[in-house]
């Protein structure tokens, strides 16, 4: 029996609200995007490692798989990085695509540029804020801002000494992930930014995911 014939969908969105185990949402919430395997792949034979290795044998191991694979964040976190590097996180940009609502303004910062990834984690000044507040608390070179989200991961790691380039991957990680939590809170709960509180939620979020080294 496969993942389409117990739930007779595929759709991520839907996938995620079932009720599956957390090892087989932790497989849902990363590897969605790879339908046709996921439409090939037996639930009773899953396995975060057989899956990996049919990627990686059919060639499908993406090149930012260290950013998604290798942080010690939660699967959650990895599958927003996933969706990040893929742009489809549903920012403003995204919603009106989708003809959908959406702020006209950067809820952030308050600006009328375009709303996409690149905006939200790279030129919004409250993210360069939070970015520069990041390098300062964990003694890093300045971070790199492009309009690329993968290209700022590889680029700002690249700076990075090479024996504390492990720690790049989680602090990278929580920032983006508490960037949009912010924004999230600013869209739905109308909250108030402070750099000072999203900076602590970063610290302690990395502090947390490197008990699991």
């Amino acid at each position: 029996m496969t993942i389409l014939d117990l739930y007779g969908t595929l759709d991520p969105n839907q996938l995620l609200l079932a009720p599956v185990s957390s090892s087989l949402k932790h497989i849902l919430n990363i590897f969605f995007i790879h339908k046709p395997l996921l439409l090939a792949l037996p639930l009773a034979d899953f396995s975060v490692n057989k899956l990996y290795n049919l990627l990686h044998h059919t060639g499908q191991i993406t090149p930012f798989k260290s950013a998604v694979w290798e942080t010690k964040a939660p699967s959650k976190v990895s599958f927003f990085i996933w969706l990040l590097f893929k742009d489809k996180l549903l920012t403003q940009n995204n919603l009106l695509k989708r003809g959908w609502p959406a702020p006209p303004n950067c809820l952030l910062c308050h600006s009328g540029e375009v709303k996409d990834a690149a905006h939200l984690f790279s030129c919004c000044m409250m993210a360069r804020n939070i970015w520069t507040r990041v390098s300062t608390h964990y003694s890093l070179p300045p971070f790199n801002f492009t309009s690329q989200p993968f290209s700022d991961w590889q680029t700002s790691r690249s700076l990075i000494q090479k024996d504390r380039r492990k720690e790049w991957s989680p602090i990278w990680a929580a920032t983006v992930w508490n960037i949009w939590k912010t924004r999230n809170a600013c869209v739905f709960s109308q909250s108030q930014v402070s750099t000072h509180r999203l900076l602590s939620s970063i610290v302690s979020d990395v502090r947390l995911w490197n008990l699991y080294i």
